[in-house]
């Protein structure tokens, strides 16, 4: 089995010029019984919904750093493919995101 996989967004489009922000967190484990054959999902921790300006900062909804953070820019129309690389096989996770003008110093997001 692999050690890492990945997570791959494809064909991710706005309808206008701005960014998206994603932060993804692991919020569970799966283990294997041998002595029931199956798998057991274990729970890391309870996943609380961040807001948009913990998501643009990269934090979770209890305000700590989330396992990644990736921030697409999008103009004149064009796909992106997201990526989140090297992510813990046999996990779960869970991804957040927000639109945002990207173009201040100071995102603002769409809420």
């Amino acid at each position: 089995m692999p050690e890492y996989v990945n997570i791959i967004l494809k064909n991710v489009k706005l309808s206008k010029d701005g960014a998206i922000y994603f932060i993804i967190e692991r919020i569970a484990t799966f283990m294997y019984d041998k002595t029931e054959l199956k798998y057991f999902r274990i729970a890391l921790i309870d996943s609380v919904t961040p807001t948009p300006q913990q998501i643009v900062s990269c934090l979770n909804g209890r305000g700590f750093e989330t396992d990644k953070c990736v921030r697409g820019v999008f103009n004149d129309n064009r796909e992106l493919e997201i990526e989140f690389s090297h992510l813990l096989f046999l996990s779960e996770y869970r991804i957040y995101y927000v639109v945002a003008n990207d173009f201040p110093l100071r995102p603002i997001v769409d809420s």
